[in-house]
């Protein structure tokens, strides 16, 4: 995956936000992209819209009996070779 610098400022932040959507593409011929579109709790009407190129393993699970997609927390991290994105991670 390709991450593509993500800067927020200090006013802005991720938590206790809400994903809107999730949209899985392909970008090429062997390639997933997803586009992470999230409604930001402060300002109000502030969206970020969050796109993962080069997708080699994602998971998805949720049912409804949960809100979607409250972001109470979440991971962001580079292994060696490649970032993993948590939006609901355990042990945060």
């Amino acid at each position: 995956m390709n991450l593509r610098k993500l800067i927020l400022s200090e006013d802005l932040s991720l938590y206790d936000s809400c994903i809107q959507s999730i949209n899985f593409y392909k970008n090429g011929k062997e390639n997933i992209s997803a586009e992470v579109y999230i409604k930001l709790i402060y300002p109000q009407k502030t969206y970020l819209n969050i796109i993962f190129d080069d997708i080699i393993n994602f998971s998805f699970i949720w049912n409804n009996n949960y809100d979607f997609y409250f972001l109470d927390s979440y991971k962001l991290f580079k292994t060696d070779d490649f970032y993993y994105c948590s939006f609901d991670p355990v042990n945060s």
